[in-house]
């Protein structure tokens, strides 16, 4: 009996502990709800992992900055990781009002790129510093765009599965 016991407490935790990155955020109740964020960020993990040989989905931590113009629900982002940082665009391909595939086009990030204003968020995001974060931002020029606001996520192992945790800030531009 404590043999059968032990055998399917270690398959419990065997199980939990390989959850993915993309169940995680599935799970997530306010991603969840945004199907075009789930699709886009399954479509970028698949071209990152057959493009640069990274798989996003089983990594310790992930980052993710996801904005969306509302006029041509166009997304683009940035995913990255401790082994690859990637810039994404989608192409959305629609049919009768329904969405069929991201078709996300990836650009990998080298050193001599920039992220334009999200350059100096990055360490900040890296160290899950929300406040400073959030005054970062608050210092830079307001714009007015067709992305009103921009998701930061971070996916992080945590005991037996995925801690995701989640910020927003407004649309910004130019830093000092």
């Amino acid at each position: 009996m404590k043999t059968l016991l032990l055998l399917s407490f270690i398959l419990v935790q065997h199980l939990s502990a390989a959850q993915s990155v993309l169940k995680a955020l599935g799970k997530d109740k306010s991603i969840k709800r945004d199907k075009e964020f789930c699709l886009e960020l399954d479509e970028a993990f698949d071209t990152a992992k057959s493009q640069f040989d990274v798989d996003f989905d089983i990594s310790d931590t992930v980052f993710i900055i996801r904005g969306m113009d509302v006029q041509s629900r166009q997304g683009f982002g940035y995913i990255w990781n401790n082994k690859l940082k990637i810039r994404y665009r989608d192409n959305k391909t629609w049919k009768r009002g329904r969405l069929l595939a991201s078709n996300p086009l990836i650009e990998g990030r080298f050193e001599t790129d920039s992220w334009h204003e999200f350059e100096g968020l990055v360490a900040i995001i890296e160290d899950w510093d929300i406040v400073g974060i959030e005054r970062y931002v608050t210092n830079c020029d307001t714009v007015v765009s067709g992305i009103h606001n921009w998701l930061i996520t971070r996916v992080s192992k945590a005991n037996h599965g995925y801690l995701v945790e989640h910020t927003t800030v407004r649309d910004f531009g130019r830093c000092p």
